[in-house]
């Protein structure tokens, strides 16, 4: 009796190495051999004790394997192997945004632009379409992605003044005033 509860403790700390030491699989068929080494010697020794640690490994696997997918990402080499979460650093770059109101500069169907203190972002509606040039609100932001909705609040004056000439995408290139230093329309081969 013994050696089957030392043999279920193997397997137990086995188990447990398995996920915090990479091996390929080799500690976890170690803890596999000593969960089966813990049922033949209890069938060794008695019938009853064989079937009641069978039992015991069929609890004791899907409950050990529960707590170690809850507690591995919370360790150091879960934290290292899975990474920091990118949904709540989003979260927090588009926190500012909360409750402001702003204009949609495309037709929301259901995602598309909106302008919200002179800057461009993407944007989805909560459930219905808005047309380009609605006033929105930003009603909350959820995994990185804002969600608004058209409202009867009024626009900030800044959001409404037009953007200073050459910093929009819209801006043609040749009102740049770029000269051509490069030489790129003179496309012919440079060879002899």
């Amino acid at each position: 009796m013994l050696y089957v509860i030392l043999l279920l403790i193997l397997f137990l700390v086995l188990f447990a190495l398995e996920f915090f030491i990479p091996s390929g699989g080799i500690i976890g068929l170690c803890a596999a051999a000593a969960l089966i080494a813990a049922v033949v010697v209890g069938f060794l020794h008695s019938p009853t004790l064989g079937f009641g640690t069978l039992l015991v490994g069929l609890l004791l696997v899907p409950a050990a394997f529960g707590v170690m997918v809850r507690v591995w990402p919370k360790t150091s080499i879960g934290k290292n192997i899975l990474g920091a979460p990118v949904v709540s650093e989003m979260r927090s770059v588009y926190q500012p945004y909360l409750n402001r109101v702003g204009i949609a500069k495309t037709d929301l169907l259901p995602s598309g632009m909106v302008e919200i203190d002179g800057r461009r972002l993407d944007a989805i509606s909560t459930g219905v379409a808005i047309d380009k040039g609605t006033v929105i609100e930003v009603v909350s932001i959820d995994g990185g992605k804002i969600h608004v909705r058209p409202t009867d609040r009024p626009l900030p004056e800044q959001a409404s003044q037009q953007t200073e000439p050459g910093l929009t995408l819209e801006t043609p290139v040749d009102s740049l005033g770029l000269d051509d230093t490069l030489g790129l329309d003179d496309l012919s081969d440079p060879s002899p």
